[in-house]
């Protein structure tokens, strides 16, 4: 309804009550008159009916009664007359109330209005709020990790410049050292022309040594010449040297973009170029991951490229008090299980077995998470079945060198022989053990008076931490064993033996996931083959099982349909993931 439709209404409205009481006042009147002539009508009825002399009276009383219903008339039509105003008043008030209300309601509803719009449009700003905000987090993370990555790369910078500087000051001061040596350069150069007088008998053997070595080319080895050399070394520098022994120095160096480790063999002895010759043979064919790798060697400066190891050797990692980066006895038992691996391989090498001849703290040098390598092989020997490849160590000839804690038995017979490997062996585990040195054998016999009384934890080496005694026993039981004095009683290295030490600390790291072991040893495979039955066993094993005549599965009980093993690879390199990180916790 409109509000002039309203208004129209209500004032149609207020016109009828005016009217209704000027109607109810005329009726008012009427009666009134009316009752007034009834009256009379009724006194002239008694004058003619009743002729007494009271008329007049009755008369003035019939009067009074009139004039008195009168006037009750006129009050209650008054009364009443009041009540209708005050109703009227009511209805007008309310009908006033109702258009105010319109109003108010109308003017509610323009402004719902407004305020849905204004809501409506502040929602919008928010949600571009958000999104700016998110934006911002997103550009303010990136700034972050950008403000990161400028940090770390300007710590590397720094770090590089103060090298770069350290290195700086070392070629200065190696130029200066060269200058100094250009002096005496004439007196040299007339030393070394008698010296290599000296060797030139055996540059026919160093010449075959060599064209075999780089004629097979198997792992990328490099004969480098002797600018190469000097290039790498800045011509032999002092600053450049990291040790020196009675054989040769230590160099670090650049080759081909690699940083390597340059071993220079004195070249005035005849003993030097047979260490040449030998190691170069040797590591030249063999690639393993615990074994020191030869990258290449030059002939011409009687120098052997290694890869190079930032660590330090095993003994002075042990045995340097000053070192507050201590070998933990996991990290130990892993390097016991690696270096029996190496030896393990060296001595199964095909068609020729290599014995290394000096295995001891000092040959073990260790990466950044402590996994070791050996190196020095200068005085190693290959054998084949018959003992033909090298004449003159296969007839007996004597050992030359001197080592101060070497197998008895090999010092007597002057005759070197696997269980000269194995002897080192156990003198290591001991060491590894106890930390202490090797004094003739004192240390075995200590660790042997030690486990008779039942008191192998006071002789432990407490910067190792809490020795597991189950480990510590089992190392202990081993290192003796292979300590014998007695070749016969000194054990073979074997696969079993090997993996017994794998075990030994990877089962103190946690234990392996089920599909990890075999389910005939329930050990950690390291050949992994799926048999005819769905299964994946270790290779050995399950050949073990089928050549012994069994045609039907170790699990299931079935008849196995073939007998072809396929290799796991998927499991293999599971393993292999998993031992990596088993040695990444180890650090931890």
């Amino acid at each position: 309804m409109s509000r002039q439709q309203k208004e129209l209404d209500y004032d149609g409205y207020e016109a009828l009550g005016a009217h209704e009481a000027n109607h109810f006042y005329s009726m008012s009147i009427a009666n009134w008159q009316d009752a007034e002539s009834a009256a009379l009508k009724s006194t002239l009825c008694s004058d003619s009916s009743v002729h007494t002399s009271n008329s007049k009276e009755v008369l003035d009383r019939n009067l009074k009664q009139v004039t008195m219903v009168a006037d009750g008339s006129r009050k209650e039509a008054l009364v009443e007359l009041l009540k209708r105003k005050e109703i009227e008043s009511k209805v007008a008030s309310a009908f006033a109330r109702a258009k105010d209300s319109d109003s108010t309601k109308n003017h509610e509803i323009k402004m719902r209005g407004e305020l849905e719009d204004l809501l409506v449009v502040t929602r919008k700003q928010h949600e571009d709020l958000l999104k700016n905000k998110e934006r911002a987090v997103a550009a303010l993370e990136s700034s972050m990790k950008r403000l990161a990555l400028l940090d770390a790369r300007a710590a590397n910078i720094k770090l590089q410049m103060d090298e770069f500087s350290a290195e700086f000051e070392v070629i200065q001061s190696s130029i200066e050292s060269l200058r100094q040596k250009k002096l005496k350069l004439p007196k040299l150069e007339d030393r070394h022309t008698d010296q290599i007088m000296g060797v030139t008998y055996s540059n026919a053997t160093l010449s075959n040594c060599l064209s075999n070595a780089f004629g097979d080319d198997l792992y990328s080895f490099r004969e480098f010449t002797l600018l190469d050399i000097q290039s790498a070394t800045c011509k032999f520098s002092e600053g450049f040297k990291i040790q020196s022994d009675g054989h040769g120095c230590v160099y670090k160096g650049e080759i081909m973009n690699r940083t390597v480790m340059i071993y220079k063999l004195h070249s005035h002895s005849i003993e030097s170029v047979k260490q040449f010759q030998q190691e170069v043979y040797i590591l030249s064919k063999v690639r393993h991951p615990h074994i020191l790798t030869l990258v290449g060697a030059c002939p011409e400066a009687l120098c052997l490229v290694y890869e190079y190891l930032p660590s330090e050797s095993l003994h002075d990692r042990l045995f340097n008090r000053c070192n507050s980066h201590w070998l933990p006895w996991k990290i130990r038992a892993r390097i016991v299980a690696e270096i029996s691996g190496a030896l393990l391989f060296l001595h199964s090498c095909k068609p020729q077995m290599i014995i290394h001849g000096n295995l001891k703290l000092e040959n073990i040098l260790l990466d950044t998470e402590c996994h070791c390598k050996i190196a020095d092989f200068g005085i190693s020997r290959l054998f084949t079945d018959d003992m033909k490849d090298f004449p003159s160590f296969a007839d007996g000839s004597k050992l030359k060198g001197s080592f101060p804690y070497a197998d008895p038995e090999c010092k007597r017979s002057k005759v070197m022989t696997p269980k000269y490997d194995i002897y080192y062996f156990g003198t290591v585990i001991l060491q590894l053990l106890t930390g202490k040195q090797e004094v003739v054998l004192g240390l075995a016999g200590e660790v042997r008076r030690a486990m008779s009384c039942g008191k192998l934890s006071s002789i432990l080496d407490p910067m190792a931490g809490q020795w597991p005694l189950e480990v510590a026993g089992k190392l202990a039981e081993l290192g003796l064993r292979c300590s014998e004095t007695s070749s016969q009683d000194c054990p073979e290295l074997t696969l079993e033996t090997v993996r017994d030490l794998e075990q030994l600390y990877f089962t103190r790291e946690g234990r392996a996931p089920s599909s990890f072991l075999c389910p005939i040893l329930q050990e950690i495979m390291h050949d992994p083959q799926v048999c005819a039955d769905g299964l994946t066993y270790e290779g050995l094993t399950i050949r073990e099982w089928m050549d012994s005549g069994s045609e039907t599965s170790p699990v299931t009980s079935l008849k196995l349909e073939h007998r072809n093993l396929t290799p796991n690879h998927a499991i293999r390199f599971a393993i292999q993931d998993w031992l990596r990180h088993s040695h990444c916790l180890m650090k931890l």
